[in-house]
């Protein structure tokens, strides 16, 4: 789709085929070449004359927002109108700051999720996120707007504590010039007001004491570890009514006044935790403005209140992690983990999560219970007889099913109580980059494909349908890579770090590894087979299952022509790291080939062809050797004579191989044996290792003393490049499902 920008004509490409969001009153688009801008379009059957005025006095009037962080999107307001070509005087839609490496709020406030994700984002960050979110909605008040419709999915945060609001067309606008008011007419229940409860006053001009409300809510839900300020224990005679009937009602159970409903639910934190003064805000908020509106503590309370908190935090001595307000005797976390939640540390410490110990323990199997029947002969093996019902030895499959979701939901509830946490309400389309909602704690998930080393080895990067970046020395995940809908198979890094390409399906991410922002996106008509990246991250070569190679210029994203691989199904293709050849290995029936090219005038240098398959690529540090894997290994000298030397049998069939940095080593990942071969004696190093790993992937540490392999069974893994010794298992966070 192109668009041009009402301002100056200026025609974008919007990439629709990858959409950041959609729904039915709008898409949300990367515009292609500028990864800094989103564009939101409108569906085409909607009568767009109230949002265009809208959106055009939105223009004209941002909010002012100062002393924010270079490089962040505070508030994802709109920049410009986007009308067709042929008709630019009929805007239909927007462009946009686009809003990177951030995750909705809730995703910090529920403790386990970020346990799982954010492990050492600690209570100086909760408070730092609710100071930030006052700072921008006060920014807002002053401009005369109102959210209207404030919820968690519209506020996303980074692991920074820096906030970015979005879906900010739906907010209430007031016209300065004219006085015309634009309301918002949606709510999410869980963060409106009283009397906005049962539907009044809805689709008519709100002021700023509604949001002061809302806000309260999140606030409150930041700082005691989810819990909504209306959930409690229910004590009146008839059955307990609704979250949001207890918020008409006013039964907030932290106040002065007695409701029939005692705090909190059994695993949520004292209300002492906070500071007297953020204590008397939330009275204020929920008890005082209940009835008067006008009580509810404003932005600006909220912002000075956390401030002061902050600044009045202790640290604990038993764990550097933990951080409390100094008006407490002792620390309250310790005492959470010891009595509410079973020895489970809210805010771990940092060699808890190095050992991956911060995680809960799932809850333990019990002995399912078992139905004596009479016992009745099953038929003999080969039988077409079937087995009657009583046969059966185990409980039926859909029973074990249910016991086992069952046993996690309560597993869940026990650690949380009964938390009300305000449902996401996807009216519209939300701007964001690198972010995925998790409704319920990721599990740890064991399959690596695609792995690559920092250049200075500080850092390791592997992954699945996401790619994470881990910490070497720690091994906790310190940067997420989101964009891919299918299974990584590969994945290249610049020689610099600066650069990394990965695919999946039919498509290429490039990415600028510092920010974790995704550059680019190439789609190609046909699922990719195999990719490489030249180690000045400037050439990148795809090649599909219509057996062609494209190449492409990674700066100005254009094609830089196209090599075939005559008919077969390709394996792996390598570019040498001084950027002169390109490497290609295929399969067709019987029959393997590996190819070689001059990148520079695209012409083949030489084809090998025998009747052992190939399956993988390396080329040495000096650009001097190319090893090829599968049922054997080749080693092929390119000198003059560009021919095959030294062919090796190998123990199981090879997916993946990689030099040391210094040329003298070859590491082989095959099925389930990883083995090291010294390359100046063509021989087996001392040491190989068999495991129950299928390893799909191997790259050695830039000092060459760690092995990083990938499998379907186990992950990632650290071997000593020297012993064999597996030094450390890192299992990735869980991708979320679709």
């Amino acid at each position: 789709m192109r668009l041009q920008r009402t301002s100056d004509g200026t025609l974008l490409t919007l990439d629709t085929a990858n959409p950041l969001g959609k729904g039915g009153e709008a898409g949300v688009y990367k515009v292609v070449g500028q990864p800094q801008l989103a564009a939101k379009v409108y569906a085409q059957d909607k009568d767009l004359t109230q949002r265009i005025a809208k959106l055009q006095s939105m223009l004209q009037h941002p909010p002012q927002l100062s002393n924010h962080t270079p490089n962040h999107v505070p508030l994802a307001w709109p920049i410009d109108l986007l009308a067709p070509n042929n008709n630019p005087k009929q805007p239909v839609g927007f462009l946009m700051p686009r809003v990177h490496s951030a995750s909705q709020i809730i995703d910090f406030y529920n403790p386990l999720t970020r346990l799982e994700r954010f492990p050492l984002f600690d209570y100086r960050y909760l408070l730092r996120t609710g100071r930030n979110l006052a700072a921008t909605v006060r920014a807002l008040h002053a401009r005369d707007y109102v959210l209207g419709d404030l919820k968690h999915s519209n506020v996303l945060v980074t692991p920074t504590a820096l906030v970015s609001l979005v879906d900010t067309d739906s907010m209430q606008v007031r016209d300065p010039q004219t006085g015309a008011v634009f309301v918002c007419p949606v709510h999410t229940p869980d963060f409106t007001p009283p009397e906005l409860q049962h539907g009044q006053a809805l689709g008519t001009a709100l002021t700023a004491d509604q949001d002061n409300f809302g806000l309260g809510v999140m606030l409150f839900q930041l700082l005691m570890e989810g819990t909504h300020p209306f959930a409690g224990v229910y004590s009146g005679e008839e059955d307990p009514p609704a979250l949001e009937e207890r918020i008409a009602r006013g039964h907030f159970p932290y106040g002065t006044r007695v409701v029939p409903c005692r705090p909190g639910t059994r695993n949520a934190p004292p209300f002492a935790l906070l500071s007297p003064e953020l204590q008397a805000l939330f009275v204020a908020c929920f008890e005082e403005g209940h009835a008067k509106a006008e009580r509810r503590p404003d932005a600006q309370s909220w912002q000075a209140a956390l401030e002061e908190a902050g600044r009045g935090l202790v640290r604990c001595e038993a764990n550097t992690q933990h951080f409390y307000g100094g008006h407490l005797s002792e620390c309250p976390w310790c005492e959470r983990k010891r009595v509410q939640l079973r020895g489970l540390d809210p805010f771990p410490s940092e060699q808890a999560v190095r050992e991956h110990k911060h995680l809960p323990k799932p809850p333990p199997t019990r002995p399912e219970p078992t139905l004596k029947l009479p016992i009745i002969p099953t038929p003999p093996p080969g039988s077409n007889v079937p087995a009657p019902y009583g046969a059966q030895t185990q409980t039926p499959l859909i029973s074990r099913v249910v016991v086992a979701l069952l046993s996690l939901v309560f597993g869940i509830c026990g650690l949380l109580g009964v938390v009300a946490i305000g449902s996401a309400v996807f009216g519209g389309c939300h701007v964001y980059s690198n972010y995925e909602d998790y409704s319920s704690p990721p599990q740890v998930q064991e399959r690596a494909q695609a792995i690559a080393w920092s250049p200075d080895g500080n850092t390791f990067y592997g992954g699945d349908k996401t790619l994470y970046a881990y910490d070497t020395p720690t091994g906790y995940t310190k940067g997420t890579f989101r964009g891919h809908s299918d299974v990584v198979h590969g994945m290249s890094l610049s020689k610099d770090g600066k650069v990394m390409a990965s695919y999946s399906g039919n498509a290429v991410n490039i990415w600028d590894v510092d920010s974790t922002n995704c550059l680019h996106t190439l789609t190609f008509p046909q699922p990719i087979d195999a990719m490489a990246l030249s180690s000045d991250g400037k050439t990148l070569v795809v090649g599909t299952e219509d057996h062609v190679l494209s190449l492409w210029n990674v700066p100005t994203e254009h094609s830089s022509g196209q090599l075939d691989c005559g008919g077969y199904t390709l394996s792996s293709l390598c570019i040498s790291p001084n950027g002169a050849y390109l490497a290609a290995c295929g399969n067709l029936g019987m029959e393997s080939i590996v190819k070689l090219w001059s990148i520079a005038d695209k012409k083949n240098i030489w084809t090998v062809r025998d009747t052992k398959s190939v399956y993988a690529l390396a080329f040495a540090p000096d650009s001097k050797w190319l090893a090829c894997g599968g049922e054997e290994l080749r080693l092929i000298h390119l000198g003059d004579n560009h021919k095959p030397l030294s062919t090796y049998p190998t123990e199981s069939s090879c997916q993946a191989l990689a030099f040391s940095p210094d040329g003298k080593e070859l590491a082989l990942a095959e099925f389930n044996r990883l083995e090291v071969w010294d390359v100046s004696t063509h021989s087996r190093a001392p040491f190989f290792t068999t495991t129950t790993a299928n390893f799909q992937a191997v790259a050695y540490s830039p000092d060459g003393k760690t092995l990083l392999t990938g499998s379907n069974e186990r992950g990632l893994e650290r071997y000593n490049a020297q012993t064999g010794e597996l030094l450390v298992t890192s299992p990735m966070p869980n991708t979320p499902k679709e």
